[in-house]
Formats: C-alpha cells, sequence, structure tokens
C-alpha cells in the first residue's frame, strides 16, 4: 500500500515537472518570438527608408524633360519605366534577404532554446559544476566523518534502498536523484574535502535532496540543514578561506542555491562541512553537491632569457667590439 502511494505521488510530481516545463517552453519562445518580431519590425522599416531615399536619389538624378520636345518626353518616359523596374527588383531582393534573414534568425533562436534546455535537463543547473566527478572532481578525503552502515536496508523503494550498503562520499558528486542514490554518514556532523576538475573563482553552490514525496512518511529529517564551505590551499590548510554560512530549507525547493562570498583567491579544493539536520539523530544523507564559479586566468607565461642576457650580451658586445686577444 505505502509502494502504491508513493508510486502514485512519483508520477503525479513527474507529471507536474514535465508540465511546467512545457508552460516554461512556450513562455521561453512567445518571449523570443515577440523580440525577433520588434527586431524585423525595426530592420524592415530600415530597409523601406533606404529603398525611398535611393528612389528619391534616382528620380533627381534625371533631368526633367524639355516640354517642347516630344522625343525627349518618350525617351524620359522609358528612362522611368527602366528606372521602376530597377526599383522594384531591388524590393524584391530586400523582400527576399528579409525573408531569409527572419527564417535563419527563428532558426537560431530555436537553437539556443533546445541548447539551454537540454544543459538544464542534463544537470538541472545550467551551470558548469566544477566538483562533478565524471568532469575531472574527487574526494580528497572526510576527516573524521564515518559512513552510515546498516546489515539491512531500512526502506526498499521500487527495489531502491533509501541508503545503500555501498554508501559512498562520491555519491555526493555524481548524477542521480534516486532514493537512496546518497552519501549517508553517522550523526548530523560531517566533512567532506573536494578536490575540483579545475582552479576557479567560487561564486555559488547548490545542494540537491529528494523531495518529500519520494520518502515513505513524507519527511526528509535526514537532509543537511545547517553548513559552511571553505576554500583550501592545501588538503591540511591551516589558514583556510570560509566562503559562506547557508540553510538548506527542508520545505523550499529540492535544488537550491546559495551565494559564495567574494573573495580575490582562487582555489582547485574546498571543504564541505555538513553542521546540522533536519532532525534525524541517526544518520544525514547527502545527495548531492556542486560547485559553480568561473575560471581561473591562467597565468602569464615566464619569460626566460638565454644564456646572452643583457650582462652576458654586453660582455660580448665588448668583446667583439674591441682588441681581444685569448691568453
Amino acid at each position: 500500500m505505502i509502494e502504491q502511494n508513493v508510486k502514485s505521488s512519483v508520477d503525479k510530481n513527474q507529471e507536474k515537472q514535465n508540465q511546467e516545463k512545457e508552460l516554461l517552453q512556450e513562455k521561453v519562445k512567445e518571449l523570443c518570438a515577440r523580440l525577433v518580431e520588434t527586431e524585423l519590425i525595426k530592420f524592415k522599416s530600415a530597409i523601406d527608408k533606404q529603398q525611398q531615399e535611393t528612389q528619391q536619389h534616382l528620380q533627381n538624378s534625371i533631368p526633367a524633360p524639355p516640354v517642347s520636345s516630344n522625343e525627349d518626353m518618350l525617351r524620359h518616359s522609358t528612362q522611368v519605366e527602366e528606372l521602376l523596374v530597377q526599383i522594384k527588383q531591388l524590393e524584391a531582393e530586400h523582400q527576399t534577404s528579409f525573408l531569409d534573414l527572419m527564417s535563419k534568425f527563428s532558426i537560431l533562436v530555436d537553437d539556443k532554446i533546445k541548447a539551454a534546455f537540454a544543459m538544464y535537463d542534463a544537470d538541472r543547473t545550467g551551470l558548469t559544476d566544477y566538483a562533478l566527478e565524471s568532469a575531472g572532481g574527487s574526494v580528497i578525503d572526510i576527516r573524521c566523518t564515518e559512513t552510515y552502515t546498516l546489515k539491512d536496508p531500512y526502506y526498499v523503494l521500487f527495489g531502491y534502498a533509501l541508503w545503500r550498503r555501498d554508501s559512498s562520499p562520491r555519491k555526493a558528486i555524481q548524477p542521480g536523484l534516486l532514493p537512496g542514490d546518497c552519501w549517508a554518514f553517522q550523526g548530523a556532523i560531517g566533512c567532506l574535502v573536494l578536490k575540483l576538475s579545475h582552479r576557479i573563482q567560487v561564486t555559488r553552490f547548490s545542494m540537491e535532496h529528494i523531495p518529500k514525496t519520494l520518502t515513505p512518511n513524507g519527511i526528509i529529517d535526514s537532509a543537511p540543514k545547517k553548513f559552511a564551505v571553505w576554500g583550501l590551499r592545501e588538503k591540511y590548510d591551516e589558514n583556510p578561506t570560509l566562503l559562506g554560512e547557508f540553510m538548506y530549507d527542508s520545505e523550499g525547493p529540492t535544488l537550491q542555491y546559495f551565494e559564495a562570498k567574494m573573495v580575490a583567491d582562487t582555489f582547485d579544493m574546498v571543504e564541505l562541512k555538513i553542521l546540522s539536520n533536519h532532525g534525524n539523530i541517526e544518520y544525514t544523507c547527502l545527495y548531492r553537491f556542486r560547485v559553480h564559479g568561473n575560471l581561473a586566468p591562467s597565468p602569464s607565461p615566464v619569460h626566460t632569457y638565454n644564456r646572452f642576457s643583457s650582462a652576458n650580451h654586453n660582455t660580448l658586445h665588448h668583446m667583439t667590439s674591441s682588441k681581444y686577444n685569448p691568453v
């Protein structure tokens, strides 16, 4: 009975997410369409103005025919007709260019929208995660934290235990948000030292936990609550840089963002310290922790001098410009 209720909640939650995603896509497309229409109207107006100026210039360039000459009148009339034909051809070409531009712009907008949603679907954030294991991040220490283990799973949902015997701190930097796909550690205080894939200026963090609808009792008391993140210059940095103290809200969205303190230093190691959870006295579950930021600029290349540097060059110049007799 419990599994049926949970499965129903999962289905409803998935359906709601799909509806929200479709609605968001429609809104984005509508906004982009409005933007395209506005820009294209401006573009067409500019083209029309240019055509009018060109037509006026061409008409002004034709000398006024003498009234007394029928042959001149006929000749100028023919010239005007030829010019009108040329103007119509120009208008047709501009119209074709206009429609072609509109088509290309629409395709470009659609591609950008699809790329943005593809990135969001891939990791739900649209931001680079420099702690992600598959991208080069790694767990290098958990300090004194002890992984939580049981002889038997506490609860199995659709074949997935709410935690697993092979619970590993690496779970926190791997994709996936299935029930039990987490790092469970004893008590409410834990530590995770991460080596990032690149040296970055840290700008924000994100933490993710399963929704209440996927738990058998409708609560997530094992979710982290208060936590802090430190930037490290080495694994056992005695003077780490505090990047922020935060709180994961159990009543908020499953994926939550936290802005880091702005510091000038860049880091390729961070330490996550979980200080409390939402009430579970036995264990805490960390499902996913991400580190976002901007790549640190590459170090300036070191200028190397050859052996004929300034001092040696002066000596060599003196030797070659004077009478030098080797001993």
